[in-house]
Parts: structure tokens; C-alpha cells; sequence
């Protein structure tokens, strides 16, 4: 379970989020939305522990990740992996080995162990036969789903989504959103995201971020139709 509770992070002075609290449990599709700069990726990598709050605690799994050691803190990140928003791949590696870093630095496996997992995540995001091409020679989409085997390569409890259709034509969007539905079954989704369409094809438990708040927390029904002035702009 992920438990944040009375959260707030500052920027230089420049508070993002207020005393927020929010829980997550496994087998919970969870939706955070908000405009751009309202703090939604702030917020994910701070339950990462890469942002260190102002006040606040964030439980993973009964421990609070402010209080363990780098060591303890880097067990913690196994079970939660996370798809960033540029799909974050080594440019001086080519697939195999991006997708293999996360197991090469904690699994002892052997060279066939090794291949057979890479190959055997590439098929699960639809991606076979690449595993000698380097970033630069990637498509957007296709870097996303390379991205997308390295983060599953643990077998994550919890899969972060940050802001995994921006900058993709409509079609490999739309399924860069199947993969993600699919994959839910493996590992519980957190989908940060302002993509009205993916929002609407996951339809899962939505978390709506306003004003350093969160101002929302309810059913993908309960979102749409919502008579709160801020959520009507938003689906506008």
C-alpha cells in the first residue's frame, strides 16, 4: 500500500503541495489529473523518494520512506518502477541493455537468464527483434514501450505512468493506453496524466490536483460529471 499523508513540498520558497493525503492499494487503477505545473509529478516522485518533503510522511508497505537508509530506500523502488514522461533511455546503450540495467544491478542471472527475460518483456509491450537499435533510432512510441520493459524487467507491485501519451500522435497514444490496461493486471497503475482521452479509455479511480490540493478523489462517473467549476474547465 501507498499512504501519503499530510505531504507538503516546496520549490525554493514556492509550496506545490499542501498537506496532502492520499492512499493507494494494490489492485487500484489510480488517475492523477490536473492542469500542467499543479504538482502531479512532483507528487509521484516524492512517494519515490527522489523529493524530499517539507512536512509529511509517505508509507510504502508499512515503512516510511523518509526514515530508511539509501540502501533500504533503493528495496523500496524494486517495488515501485516508473515510466518517465521522455522514457528516460540511456542514449550510450542500445535496447538490451537499457532494458536490462534495473535486473543486471540487482538479479543474479546468467547471460541466458538475462536474454531470455529482456526478449520475454520487449514481446509483453508488442516490441521484438530491436534489441541491437540504440534510442536514437527509436520512434516516440517505441522508446515509450522500451521504457515501458525496462520499468515491468522487476515485476513492479506498482507501475508510475508519467505522462506516458504526451508528445504521440493519437494512434500510438491509443496504444501506448491498451499496453497500459493490459499491464494493470500485472501491477497496480498510478497514471499521471491531462490526456482527456487516455483519462476517458481507463476510466479508473480519478485524483484531481488543483491548487496545491487535491480537490477530487472519486469514480471516473463521478469525475465527468462533476459540478465543480474547476473539473468542467478541465474536461472542457
Amino acid at each position: 500500500m501507498i499512504d501519503v499523508r499530510n505531504l507538503t513540498v516546496a520549490y525554493g520558497g514556492n509550496v506545490v503541495l499542501d498537506n496532502v493525503n492520499l492512499q493507494i492499494n494494490p489492485g487500484q487503477m489510480t488517475i492523477i489529473v490536473g492542469s500542467s505545473g499543479c504538482g502531479k509529478s512532483v507528487l509521484m516522485r516524492t512517494i519515490l523518494g527522489l523529493k524530499i518533503p517539507q512536512k509529511g510522511e509517505v508509507i510504502l508497505f508499512g515503512e516510511n520512506m523518509f526514515l530508511l537508509n539509501h540502501a533500504m530506500q533503493n528495496e523500496m523502488r524494486k517495488k515501485i518502477s516508473m515510466l518517465f514522461q521522455s522514457a528516460a533511455l540511456l542514449d550510450s546503450m542500445n535496447v538490451f541493455q537499457n532494458v536490462a540495467l534495473p535486473a543486471v544491478e540487482h538479479l543474479k542471472l546468467s547471460e541466458d537468464e538475462l536474454s531470455q527475460l529482456v526478449q520475454e518483456k520487449l514481446k509483453l509491450v508488442g516490441l521484438e527483434n530491436i534489441l541491437e537499435k540504440y534510442p536514437s533510432e527509436l520512434s516516440g512510441g517505441m522508446k515509450k514501450r522500451v521504457g515501458l520493459a525496462r520499468a515491468i524487467i522487476l515485476e513492479p507491485e506498482y507501475i508510475i505512468y508519467d505522462e506516458p501519451t504526451t508528445g504521440l500522435d493519437p494512434i500510438i497514444a491509443g496504444g501506448i493506453t491498451e499496453l497500459i490496461k493490459k499491464l494493470d493486471k500485472r501491477s497496480t497503475s498510478i497514471i499521471v496524466t491531462h490526456d482527456l482521452k487516455c483519462i476517458e479509455k481507463l476510466a479508473g479511480r480519478i485524483v484531481m490536483l488543483d491548487d496545491k490540493k487535491i480537490i477530487f478523489d472519486g469514480s471516473y462517473e463521478d469525475f465527468k460529471n462533476s459540478k465543480l467549476e474547476k473539473i468542467i474547465k478541465f474536461l472542457a
